[in-house]
């Protein structure tokens, strides 16, 4: 078993144990985790990993004096066992250690994040991550289990490495993957080279876990992979020559902490990548994509059009002072906040455009629900439908905009000028929707006037998961 800060200290004041029941946060409050069949009880104690924070992730106001870093922990530092509802999530118990390798594994293939996380939750609602389980599970048996996840494009291969994954723990580790590092070694390096023997994670699939391991085996922190250290340049969380240090220093020291900072960087790193639409604009167009339209009232009105019932603060316009250049001369910033109308040519790659939104504070919102930006084309020459059918179409969203369902849209077009040399047009629209599930989008867009109307090519709407990073409730 590693060992662990908590141990460590533990031991030195007298405290340490040979029981093999995990401990909670609180000494007096003690809880036993009843190990899967195949796993022998943990060598040593397994403690849970202590969160003494005001708030996730947070030790207290004063170690932290980066208020972007406390915000991104707040909103996103949730780590995977918290977010799929495991009981005692912190507890380095050989079944929870198996639920983060399963994360690791589907989260770091070519899938969409949500249909991996939902293909993980699957796995867990049927108990797969007890060793038992999963050994006495057959091939199929697994590739049902991750079709009904919305796994299919990878099953069979997963339901491989799934049961290759069993007997590479049951042989080698006891049925403890908490027994990697002591034959590999407590060090970064020597959990690489464990990890390189599981069929199925990747140098992708070692960085996730990793992330996630740390708040357990805490000899891994502080660990940040380079794309995280990317997005943490760009979204301004550390400006310093050792970035991992200043971060490290910026959460106490604290390897839970620096976990959650990890996995809120790994979630924003995401998002910033889905919304570069560049892919989407080419396919469907079969042409340059531009960066930004020129035109920065089409700027200012596609801000406007696409949160019109949130107050847009004063901190949106100061975040985009540095990108002036990109957009066009400084009057556009304070011509932000003006008002403007729906249709108008808006920027075409999302990330450039939503990077801005994601590094300050400056919206409420009371909804708790999950947001989704969703492109919908138009069919082609269909202007006069559109028309006709906008008055349906408005009807149709104003009682969704009051209860929170819809937050707002714009359109995606711009009257085409005689020698405009700008980024590709294109006739469709842009929403932010509130909803649990994707399915619930589609069926909101299925049952829209514009659908009904011909107006929108449906089938060829793309949906990304959206939300920004320091919205705070209303």
């Amino acid at each position: 078993m590693p060992t662990t800060r908590a141990q460590e200290k533990a031991a030195v004041s007298g405290e340490g144990s040979k029981e093999k029941e995990p401990r909670v946060q609180s000494e007096t409050n003690i809880k036993s985790t009843k190990p899967s069949d195949d796993a022998p009880p943990p060598k040593k104690r397994q403690r849970k990993v202590e969160d003494t924070s005001e708030g996730i992730g947070e030790k207290s106001s004063t170690s932290t004096s980066n208020a972007k870093l406390k915000k991104l922990i707040e909103a996103h530092g949730q780590l995977p066992l918290e977010m799929y509802g495991l009981p005692d999530p912190l507890v380095p118990t050989p079944r929870n250690m198996l639920a983060n390798l399963f994360h690791a594994m589907l989260t770091s293939a070519r899938i969409s994040h949500g249909i991996a996380a939902k293909s993980v939750k699957t796995l867990l609602d049927n108990n797969y991550h007890e060793l038992h389980t999963l050994k006495q599970s057959s091939w199929e048996e697994r590739c049902d289990v991750l079709t009904e996840g919305g796994y299919a494009h990878y099953r069979e291969r997963t339901s491989t490495q799934l049961g290759d994954l069993a007997r590479l723990i049951s042989d080698k580790y006891d049925g403890d993957l908490n027994s990697l590092p002591e034959k590999h070694g407590e060090t970064t390096q020597g959990v690489r080279r464990g990890l390189e023997e599981v069929n199925g994670i990747g140098k992708v699939g070692s960085n996730v876990f990793i992330d996630t391991a740390q708040a357990y085996w805490t000899f891994l922190a502080p660990f940040l992979d380079e794309r995280s250290l990317e997005s943490v340049k760009k979204m301004g969380l550390a400006k310093g020559d050792d970035i991992v240090k200043e971060l490290w220093q910026g959460v106490g020291e604290d390897p839970l902490r620096f976990a959650r900072l990890a996995n809120a960087v790994t979630y924003m790193t995401s998002r910033l990548e889905e919304f570069d639409a560049g892919s989407f604009w080419a396919s469907e167009s079969n042409s340059r994509v531009g960066c930004l339209a020129r035109n920065s009232v089409g700027f200012k009105q596609f801000i406007q059009a696409l949160y019109f019932n949130w107050d847009i603060l004063g901190s949106v316009a100061s975040s985009l002072q540095k990108y002036n250049r990109t957009i066009t001369q400084s009057e556009a910033v304070h011509q932000l906040l003006q008002p403007g109308t729906l249709r108008s040519s808006v920027p075409r790659r999302i990330r450039l455009l939503t990077q801005p939104l994601f590094v300050c504070r400056k919206m409420s919102s009371a909804t708790p629900k999950k947001e989704w930006l969703v492109l919908v084309p138009d069919y082609p020459e269909c202007l006069e439908k559109r028309l006709g059918a906008r008055s349906d179409h408005l009807s149709n969203t104003k009682p969704k905009v009051g209860s929170s369902v819809l937050f707002g849209g714009a359109t995606l077009k711009e009257q085409v000028k005689e020698g405009d040399q700008g980024p590709p047009k294109m006739d469709g629209s842009l929403l932010l929707l509130a909803c649990d599930t994707e399915e619930e989008v589609w069926e909101m867009l299925r049952s829209d006037p514009y659908v009904k109307a011909g107006v929108w090519d449906v089938e060829k709407a793309k949906i990304w998961p959206f939300k920004t990073a320091f919205r705070v409730a209303a």
